[in-house]
Formats: C-alpha cells, structure tokens, sequence
C-alpha cells in the first residue's frame, strides 16, 4: 500500500497502532528481543499500552525472561507504573511469579520503589512475609525498602511476621534493619510474638 492510500483510508491510524500492539505483546511473550527494541525504537510507547489492564513490565516478569525486562527498562519504561486491573507493580509481580533475584535487582536498579503498595495497600515487603518468600525480603530490606511499612490498616510486616508461625527469620531481618517491634496497627493493636 502506498503512502497516500494510507493517508485517504482514516481507519489505517488504528490498524497500525493495534497491529504495533499485538506484535508488541506478542515479542514480549515469545521473547523475540530483536522485534522488541524494533518496535520501541520506532516509537512505540511501552508506558501508554495494556494487555487486559496488565502493563508490558509486568507481562514480562510473568514471563520470566530478563532479557525482555531489560530491554523494556532500557526504553524508559516505567517499572513503578501498576497494573489496571490489580494495583500490582512489577516488583510485587516478581514476588508473586517467584522471579529470580536477578531479575528483582534489575526493577531495583531501573528504579522500582520498594515500598509502592498495591491497589490493596501491600507493599513489597508485604507480598514477601504474606508468601514467605524470605530470600527476596531479605533483597528489597538490603536495598533500603523501608522496614516500618504500613498497610491501609497500619498493618507492619513485624505485625504479620509476630502473628504467624513459623516467621521468626522474617522477624529478626526486620529488627536487624531497624524495624520497630511496637508500631501499633489503627485499631490501636500491638502483635505478640
């Protein structure tokens, strides 16, 4: 089609712009890195496009290919932008899909906020006690994540770790990175261990 066919046909703007999306998402979940950098590259903007209310960022750490994560944060996309549809983060997302802490360290790197909660007021560290996943708390907590956070409920990660059983490693990583044992929940609650 020549370019003045495209320009009468008015329809054609969004023709290409679904089609740059599909194959866009489409690089993404079959980690095709060359048509990846091609289509950002050329302008596409990964910060203004979703795929069922779920940023590229994220779709990509579901994937787990840190090549693709990369190469989205090398193009500026923004790593603290959350999803629509959930209110998670791409660094919440790498908790959940049990992502590698390589691929944790590159969100931090790029400049993913430790302590951004989700649609539910979770932050990070707050997926990590909830899942038990104590290799990346002990990350996010080495990388600066505060360890005082506080749900909307005023909730703390010592205030879940003291009430679960089976959460004293998550515990003593917090007192060691300054958390305070005594921080009351908004109904005035204090947890015992």
């Amino acid at each position: 089609m020549n370019q003045n066919r495209m320009e009468e046909n008015p329809n054609q703007t969004f023709t290409v712009s679904f089609w740059k999306r599909f194959l866009f998402f489409r690089a993404i979940q079959k980690a095709d890195a060359s048509r990846l950098q091609g289509l950002l590259s050329g302008g596409l903007n990964s910060n203004a496009v979703l795929y069922y209310g779920m940023r590229p960022l994220s779709l990509a750490v579901k994937y787990r290919n840190l090549r693709i994560i990369e190469i989205l944060l090398e193009f500026l996309t923004d790593p603290n932008l959350p999803d629509e549809t959930t209110g998670l983060t791409p660094l919440i997302h790498s908790i959940l899909e049990d992502s590698s802490l390589e691929t944790i360290s590159s969100l931090i790197f790029f400049g993913a906020d430790l302590d951004q909660k989700d649609g539910n007021g979770m932050s990070p560290l707050h997926h990590c006690v909830n899942e038990g996943k104590l290799l990346p708390f002990q990350l996010l907590l080495e990388k600066g994540a505060d360890p005082n956070v506080q749900d909307f409920d005023g909730v703390t990660c010592m205030n879940l770790a003291k009430s679960s059983h089976g959460m004293s490693e998550f515990a003593e990583l917090l007192l060691k990175h300054g958390a305070d044992p005594m921080i009351k929940d908004k109904h005035g609650k204090i947890y015992l261990m």
